[in-house]
């Protein structure tokens, strides 16, 4: 955890495999936090970089690898014998495939591009002209471009240099949501998109296949079949995701697939089908007791007091707990928890028939905070622990409120 700084750079442990990296505030402040960039590098990374003739007031070198073809580096002066070359230094050698650089087309100026291979030499691939440039480098290994102006045209404009590898996959697929809860019986699909990139400057086109396991009896998921993915772009495929009446409760794996020719990219969305709750908040009857209260302000009876001024806090112990005590057993199916800023970004939900034996029926990985509900099935449920995994903050957990609903099928 850091604070009061500009820059921020992390070095992860030796080894750390990782899917995705998140920046996370941890405790609540009076103004809205900015993030101007948030870059992220592997060991075996190094980043490319952009050296080049003197640029205008205003413009960079560096505008050429942005990815915004808006932007562009305009040179101060028009080229001359002794101008230096454009060359981007890609950070390690890959077989390349092509090289698309695009230029301002109002702009006369041209140059002869050049590869660097791994014995240090430059080849050319080809001349450069206004407008758009694609010009194939034959996939040999290369760690840098070069673009040397020919003496006597205008200040050069360039808006991109694009390098397309060949060992890219021609396709990546990813989901915008990889874990979703369907309720059975619900009418309305959930969706999550599966989005596929192509990496490939051709572009590609293959079958978006989704297969649902055969005990999940009920369960659907639609989609289009036959997907065209533009060169350098992405398309997000909508997945939609229903539970009929009657499909058993319980959490589900089901692949998705896409395949162009010989290749075959995968995923897994996790789809957890809950039974629908309603009814009035069981919370209020039932009586509540924690594993310790921050102080005696802050009972844990306040979780379900009905008053949104009164909160339950406790020390600051990752493993701390609330739990509510019901009258009588029932088949629970939500939760919804009201955090103060002190919130679980980890977290379990358990239950229990007699308060001995615990059975998780949620686990929270990635909690943000605010009013969160929980959904699962839980039969024959007397007590519901909400049991710490990690903080968000450096205090203890905090709830103004929580709220339970039984199974209404």
């Amino acid at each position: 955890m850091v604070h009061g700084q500009k820059s921020i750079s992390v070095t992860a442990p030796a080894g750390t495999v990782a899917k995705a990296v998140r920046l996370r505030a941890r405790t609540a402040q009076k103004t809205a936090i900015a993030v101007r960039e948030f870059s992220v590098t592997a060991p075996d990374d190094n980043p490319a970089v952009v050296t080049g003739p003197a640029a205008a007031p205003g413009s960079s070198a560096d505008a050429v690898l942005d990815g915004d073809p808006d932007t562009a580096f305009r040179a101060a002066a028009a080229p001359t014998d002794s101008t230096v070359p454009l060359t981007v230094e890609l950070g390690s050698a890959r077989p390349l495939d092509r090289v698309t650089v695009l230029t301002d087309p109002t702009v006369q100026a041209t140059a002869t591009v050049a590869v660097r291979g791994t014995d240090g030499a430059w080849t050319t691939i080809g001349t450069l002209r206004p407008g758009y440039n694609e010009l194939p480098a034959g996939g040999r290994p290369a760690d840098a471009i070069r673009l040397v102006w020919a003496a006597g045209g205008q200040a050069p404009v360039v808006n991109q240099v694009v390098p397309w590898y060949a060992d890219t996959p021609a396709a990546r697929l990813s989901l915008s949501d990889a874990s979703v809860d369907v309720v059975t019986g619900q009418a309305v699909p959930v969706r999550t998109d599966a989005i596929l990139e192509s990496g490939r400057p051709e572009g590609t086109s293959g079958e978006l296949k989704v297969e649902v396991p055969t005990v999940a009896k009920g369960l659907t998921v639609t989609q289009a079949a036959a997907v065209a993915v533009p060169r350098g772009s992405r398309v997000g495929v909508p997945l939609q995701v229903v539970a009929a009446a009657g499909t058993p409760s319980g959490t589900y794996q089901v692949p998705v697939t896409f395949t162009a020719g010989t290749l075959t990219v995968r995923q897994t969305l996790t789809v957890h089908v809950v039974p629908p709750t309603g009814g009035q908040d069981l919370a209020p009857a039932a009586t509540a007791t924690s594993s310790g209260d921050e102080t005696s302000a802050f009972p844990a009876g306040n979780v379900n007091d009905r008053d949104p001024r009164s909160r339950w806090s406790s020390p600051a112990e990752d493993d701390a707990w609330v739990q509510l005590q019901l009258p009588q057993a029932v088949r629970l199916g939500s939760a919804v928890l009201r955090w103060q800023d002190a919130h679980a970004s980890a977290y379990r939900l358990e239950s229990s028939a007699d308060g001995v034996t615990w059975t998780t029926v949620a686990s929270v990985d990635d909690g943000t905070g605010g009013v969160e509900t929980v959904r699962f099935d839980a039969p024959n449920t007397r007590f519901l622990r909400i049991q710490g995994v990690s903080r968000a903050t450096k205090y203890g957990y905090s709830l103004w409120g929580v709220e339970l609903y039984a199974v209404t099928s």
